[in-house]
This record gives C-alpha cells, structure tokens and sequence, in this order.
C-alpha cells in the first residue's frame, strides 16, 4: 500500500499580509489557528492557478500534504477533527485511514509527470491513451493534459534562476518556443517569466513539494 501521506508542514505569520500560492497538485488537511484559539480544520481543494490568501499576525498553521492523485474521504477524515488539536501521529492515523492512492494512478501520475505527451505517458505505462484518460479523470477529477502541463509549468518555473535565456528554458521545458512558455506562465502562475524571476516569494514556493 502507498502511503498518502507527503509531507508535514508548519508556519506561524509574524504580521497581517497576503501570500500567493503557486499550484503544486496537491491537497492539504490544514489546521488553521489565531492567536491561541483552537485549529479548524478544512481540506485544501487542487489548484488550477496561483492565488494570492490572506492571513493575519498570529495566525499559525498545520498542514498534511497529500500526494498528488490521492483520494480522499473529506467526511470520515474530518469527522471529530475538533479533536486533533496537533497531535501529528493521531491525525497521520487518520490520513491513512481515510485517504489512498492506487498503484495504477501512481504509475501513471509518474508517467505523467516525466512525459511531454500524453501519449507518451500511456505507453510507459503499457496502456492506451484513452485508458489512461479514463483512469486519471476517475481518480484525479482531472484530465491527463491537466497533469502534463502541471508538471511542465513547475518545472520551467523552478529552472527560471538557472536559465541561460528564457528561449532556452522553454525548449528544455517542452513548450513549443518563449511565446507559449509565457502565456502558460500567465495561465498557470499569474505572472510573467520575468516578474516570476524577480520573486523571491514565487521562487521559494515552487521549490516546495509537488507534482513534478
């Protein structure tokens, strides 16, 4: 069985201010607190853009990042979530009671991930590519092509600082040439290659984990 579970993370907001946060494929359970108060607990949902949240001073978080094509049993995971408060090990427990991904949809987001077509995905997973469709629109609630461009974007995304020209980054990347890398930068993450480039912000949440 594959542990649904990829990562704990915390943070604590030092003043009242927005994020953006970049889409990474996954869903989060997140407890969210402010100024000592008891978390409350929500599943975060898979972005199909950046979008920018606000917080407040005082506002501490914790969050469960699920694999990407996890699962998940929203009312079992968050029955009696009043009773988590942070305790990591009950609240892993329950993760892996009411969340799962199968091996089929592993393989085949792995694939994905590391393709440039979804044909060429179906065939390392020695399946067609309407199969494929079938299974990851299934599990995922998205398509294939959703997957693949996911992946390809974060990738060109977390290459930007080491780039040798933008033209470079998107023939490494796989887009057809600089024009469509930068309308899926504008698509995806809300800015240009450029503006992306120039933030500090952007570039260290995508280097978080994620697809791709």
């Amino acid at each position: 069985m594959i542990d649904p579970l990829l990562e704990i993370w915390e943070s604590v907001e030092t003043d009242t201010s927005s994020t953006m946060v970049v889409p990474d494929g996954c869903r989060d359970l997140i407890g969210r607190s402010s100024r000592g108060q008891p978390p409350s607990w929500f599943v975060s949902s898979v972005d199909d853009c950046a979008r920018r949240i606000a917080t407040n001073a005082g506002d501490s978080f914790l969050g469960f990042r699920l694999k990407p094509g996890t699962s998940v049993d929203c009312p079992r995971l968050l029955k009696e979530s009043d009773a988590f408060a942070y305790d990591i090990d009950t609240i892993a427990t329950r993760i892996r009671e009411t969340c799962s991904i199968s091996l089929n949809v592993a393989v085949a987001m792995t694939s994905l991930a590391s393709s440039r077509t979804v044909k060429h995905a179906a065939n390392q997973c020695g399946v067609g590519p309407r199969t494929l469709q079938r299974l990851v629109l299934h599990e995922t609630g998205r398509p294939p092509q959703f997957w693949l461009q996911l992946a390809r974007i974060r990738r060109a995304a977390r290459g930007i600082a080491t780039a040798h020209s933008f033209a470079d980054l998107a023939y490494d990347s796989g887009f057809s040439d600089q024009a469509h890398m930068t309308r899926q930068f504008r698509r995806w993450l809300a800015v240009t290659p450029t503006q992306f480039a120039s933030s500090a912000d952007l570039q260290s949440s995508i280097h978080q984990s994620g697809y791709g």
